[in-house]
């Protein structure tokens, strides 16, 4: 009875242990894919390139990728039949100016890709959102693809701050510091004051787009003034702003677009 019993609990324990060799994981075993990243979950790269105003490659892992802004999107500039939009290379320099050669956080929303197989991500240097800075900026639009839409509220509450400033792309949607002139042959940029409290140019730059000629401005506008600013030294004795420069700077063969920005960078007004 003592063998019988014995030999039974033998062959319990010998099944328990091969059991429990058949549930253990190996060494050898992949780890389970998750089917998605843990909520709040950032990933950590490197910009490498600066694509254009929503897009940019990063270095992630070890490995190289092309990351498109989630919900905005900003005026074209490399575009098959669009070509450079009005606001494309505005928006372009803005975004490398946030994020050129930086170290940022990536978050996902739901989807992990576009259908060109760029990363969908929300961007972050440091603790600023990129996404709804170029909002903020008056440099992009928000754009909804669901089910991607987390922060769509806030960029939306981003873009009409933006519109209302009239910043940006938005310059043209309220009466205030406009361009409302560019003589390309006699070389003079008109700027007028629509608004009612005087402006002061400290600060602010007139930029020729076309060779990239930066005019740093001076001085008060009154409400309903307009200021004409003169490219060429040549032309001081003519009132108004000089520029100081040796040559002209407005192509007159070529589009050549006239752009004015305030102390921050911001695109006030643009005319082409």
């Amino acid at each position: 009875m003592k063998i019988r019993l014995a030999h039974y609990i033998f062959i319990i324990l010998l099944a328990i242990g091969l059991l429990g060799c058949t549930l253990a994981p190996t060494e050898n075993a992949p780890a389970s894919r998750p089917t998605s990243a843990p909520t709040g979950a950032f990933e950590t790269a490197t910009v490498i390139k600066v694509v254009d105003g929503d897009t940019i490659e990063v270095l992630l892992k070890g490995k190289q990728y092309r990351v498109r802004y989630v919900l905005v999107n900003t005026p074209e500039t490399h575009h098959p039949t669009k070509g450079v939009e009005p606001f494309g290379p505005e928006a372009t320099e803005a975004n490398r100016r946030l994020v050129a050669g930086k170290t940022l956080r990536l978050e996902k929303d739901v989807s992990e890709t576009d259908q060109y197989g760029r990363l969908l991500r929300y961007v972050y240097v440091d603790d600023l959102l990129v996404n709804e800075e170029l909002l903020r900026l008056g440099m992009a639009q928000v754009s909804t693809f669901p089910p991607d839409v987390k922060y769509v509220d806030r960029f939306l509450a981003a873009q009409r701050a933006a519109q209302e400033a009239g910043v940006g792309m938005w310059a043209g949607m309220r009466s205030g510091i406009e361009i409302v002139n560019v003589d390309v042959y006699d070389e003079y940029v008109d700027i007028q004051n629509k608004t009612s409290p005087a402006q002061d140019f400290t600060g602010w730059t007139l930029v020729s787009q076309k060779g990239d000629q930066r005019c740093e401005l001076a001085g008060n506008l009154l409400s309903g003034d307009t200021l004409r600013v003169w490219a060429r030294a040549q032309d001081a004795d003519k009132g108004g702003y000089n520029c100081g420069f040796s040559q002209g700077i407005w192509s007159n063969s070529a589009p050549d677009p006239a752009v004015l920005l305030d102390e921050d960078g911001l695109v006030i007004s643009r005319f082409e």
